[in-house]
């Protein structure tokens, strides 16, 4: 079984995949947030990879 760490200040929680999405199923306008946080992450990581592959 695979687990996802989350780091909070004081601990690490651990949970699965699916408990982690029926969480977030409980409180939609978060999942949606989470998503496009994801994405926009995402976007920004591929971004400056590719920035650092054409100055160098």
């Amino acid at each position: 079984m695979t687990f996802i760490e989350i780091k909070l200040k004081k601990c690490k929680i651990y949970l699965t995949e699916q408990e982690l999405k029926s969480l977030l199923l409980t409180n939609i306008p978060l999942y949606k947030e989470s998503l496009k946080r994801g994405k926009s992450i995402t976007r920004t990581i591929n971004q400056r990879k590719r920035e650092s592959e054409f100055s160098g």
